[in-house]
């Protein structure tokens, strides 16, 4: 499963998240959208878009934490941990961390994880996009870059 990643850089004139979102993630069962961008402000001018599942972390049983020890070490040079997984841990997953007294919901995880296929990273102040994948993805990558560069463009510095 550990594979280089490679990058490419596109400069479209503008790359909605929410466009991304709605055309690639439509057939995807994994998809996630990272939005930290607030234009109106001019801070956090990033969004980041995670497509497909090349691994799956599902935690039932033990420290949480552990589980990542165990999968990815210390996160050496090409190892899993240079692209990310994305996921959350439960409420009840705080047991594990703190002396508080939590019984265990069997129904839900106490941590579900994803490592996505591809990461489309968008930086909106310098309108970059870097798609991030594995060398050995079975993805179509010119086809999200052609849906990258359909991207609707909307002035997001204009007053109305």
């Amino acid at each position: 499963m550990d594979s280089p990643l490679i990058t490419k850089v596109i400069r479209p004139e503008h790359c909605d998240p929410l466009f991304l979102l709605r055309e690639l993630g439509r057939e995807r069962k994994y998809c996630a959208l990272l939005e930290s961008a607030d234009r109106n402000h001019g801070i956090n001018n990033f969004s980041f878009l995670a497509l497909g599942k090349r691994d799956l972390v599902l935690m039932n049983d033990g420290n949480p934490l552990d589980h990542f020890k165990k999968k990815i070490g210390r996160g050496e040079e090409g190892s899993l941990l240079m692209m990310g997984y994305i996921g959350f841990l439960s409420f009840e997953s705080l047991r594990y961390f703190e002396s508080v007294p939590l019984k265990r919901d069997p129904t839900i995880p106490d941590g579900y994880f994803v490592l996505p296929e591809v990461v489309i990273r968008i930086d909106h102040k310098k309108r970059v996009v870097t798609l991030i994948t594995h060398c050995d993805s079975k993805e179509d990558l010119g086809e999200i870059e052609r849906v990258i560069n359909a991207s609707p463009y909307f002035d997001d510095e204009k007053k109305d």
